[in-house]
């Protein structure tokens, strides 16, 4: 009778272990299925906690705040979703207050209620840089180089480039009345505000066969405009300059589209997430092609070319179908969401990061040209230079001086230096005893050259004598180093490790896309 125990014992053990093994599991399973619920409940638990805390101390303020004035609840609120915001340390998650929607909408539509200008603001009122053609602006005779005092009767000296382009902009059909300075004297105008569209796209042909495309932004204008640059250099052209050198982004649908001009299949970028819907790859389409395989494509990139302009140039990159030249970009590799507060502002929020088409990740490393033609600037170096090329003091020798002689020239970079403005052009030393940085002065006479064709609609566009980034790009196509199919070897310099993109400067609402504030 003891002999069978054993068995009888192990088959107690068993089941006790495959009772446990079951219990256990379903107790596994169950939590796999509560977790997310738990979760959701404490993230709801903790929400309702950080509110009840936010109204507290509202209301205390209010309540007791010395000066009822600035405890208003508006003022409040703002504040506290600005600091919320900020708190994530992420320069694109930010509040976007009353003045600034305005550039949401104008990004999304590619066009805006207003006059029709690029303009800064300096000293004592807002310069004109220059009127958008055909624009009711010039139809009213504004020029380059007036100075707007007022607006509406009330004096805009001590606005910023966003509130004075907040008063010059309103709906289609209204009028507003400019005063203006111009060589000493004083003008009254008044303008009747269109539709004014965005330009983001200049072309031009180098001689003889080389298209040239000069790309700003990308809105959902952009692809149209690029497609009529496009059929205009048809049977002109045999190859193509693309030029996205401070180009600050746009939206990722325009992109796409301008991308699938180039592409007729694969990825133009990949999207990722930690939630699920964001993740989304861009095929490109055969059926919207409008470039073929067989014209060579040259695209220019620099520090300032982000977002959107990075899409366009990893995606080309990546698929082999342009050689890259340039600095390295930006590094803006970021999508956000934008939700509305009411009507008229909005919190924009980080959801996802763009990849290209290889699986590169984009923020933070920025796109490596295949071959080094201008020396990487840093923040502080970017800045001086932007700072330079909207100065006045640029402007208005630009519009006294529309082919200006080298000693006239000279005598501009020794007045640049003298005026503080952040650029020691020439061979000043490794910086900046004097408050000024020394930048090559190839950069500074191209921001000369850019300037002149700008405000006197000179072509070329382009700059075949202080440009070493469009100079090589025509000298690679031109002996067909780079062609269709091949490419030269990439520069040694690549191999280094990526540096950290520089940091933006101060955003400035009139700083869209690389040329004063659009109005």
């Amino acid at each position: 009778m003891k002999g069978p125990e054993p068995e009888r014992t192990k088959f107690g053990v068993l089941r006790a272990f495959l009772t446990t093994a079951t219990v256990t599991a379903a107790i596994a399973g169950t939590l796999l299925v509560l977790s997310p619920q738990v979760l959701a409940q404490n993230r709801t638990r903790e929400s309702e906690r950080a509110i009840a805390i936010l109204r507290d101390v509202m209301a205390f303020v209010q309540g007791n705040y010395v000066d009822a004035a600035a405890a208003d609840t508006d003022r409040l609120l703002t504040g506290a979703l600005e600091g919320m915001l900020r708190t994530i340390d992420d320069p694109y998650t930010a509040f976007v207050d009353r003045d600034s929607i305005d550039d949401l909408n104008d990004m999304t539509t590619g066009e805006f209620g207003g006059l029709g200008l690029y303009i800064e603001a300096v000293d004592g009122g807002v310069l004109v840089i220059e009127p958008f053609a055909d624009s009711p602006a010039q139809a009213a005779g504004i020029e380059a180089g007036d100075l707007i005092v007022g607006v509406d009767g009330a004096e805009i000296g001590a606005l910023n480039g966003a509130g004075a382009v907040a008063r010059l902009r309103g709906p289609p059909g209204s009028e507003v009345g400019v005063s203006l300075v111009r060589a000493g004297r004083t003008l009254e105008v008044t303008v009747t505000r269109e539709l004014i569209e965005v330009p983001t796209v200049r072309h031009a042909l180098i001689a003889p066969d080389i298209g040239y495309l000069l790309v700003n932004q990308f809105t959902n204008k952009t692809a149209d405009r690029i497609r009529e640059a496009l059929s205009d250099l048809d049977g002109r052209s045999r190859s193509l300059i693309v030029d996205l050198r401070g180009n600050s982004g746009g939206l990722l649908s325009a992109v796409v589209e301008v991308a699938d001009l180039f592409l007729d299949a694969g990825t133009i970028v990949k999207t990722r997430s930690r939630v699920e819907s964001e993740n989304q790859d861009y095929p490109a389409t055969r059926r919207a092609t409008v470039v073929g395989r067989d014209l060579p494509v040259i695209v220019l990139i620099d520090g300032r070319s982000a977002s959107a302009a990075e899409i366009l140039a990893g995606a080309l990159k990546d698929q082999e179908r342009a050689y890259l030249i340039g600095q390295r970009s930006f590094g803006k590799g970021s999508v956000q969401q934008v939700m509305r507060i009411e009507s008229d502002r909005a919190v924009k929020v980080t959801t996802a990061r763009y990849f290209t088409p290889a699986g590169t990740k984009i923020d933070g490393v920025g796109v490596a040209p295949h071959r080094i033609t201008e020396p990487e600037l840093n923040s502080d170096e970017h800045y001086a230079l932007d700072r330079f090329g909207r100065s006045e003091l640029l402007v208005r020798f630009a519009l006294g001086h529309p082919e200006p002689t080298g000693a006239e020239i000279r005598q501009l970079l020794a007045d640049v230096e003298d005026a503080g403005i952040g650029v020691c052009p020439g061979d000043a030393g490794p910086a900046v005893a004097d408050g000024c940085l020394d930048l090559d002065e190839r950069m500074v006479r191209r921001k000369l050259a850019r300037a002149i064709a700008r405000i006197h609609r000179q072509t070329p566009i382009y700059d075949l004598v202080n440009d070493p980034s469009v100079v090589e790009a025509v000298r690679l196509l031109r002996t067909g180093e780079v062609t269709a199919h091949s490419f030269p070897a990439v520069a040694a310099e690549l191999a280094r490790p990526a540096s950290p993109a520089p940091p933006a400067p101060p955003a400035r609402r009139s700083d869209t896309h690389g040329l004063p504030a659009g109005e």
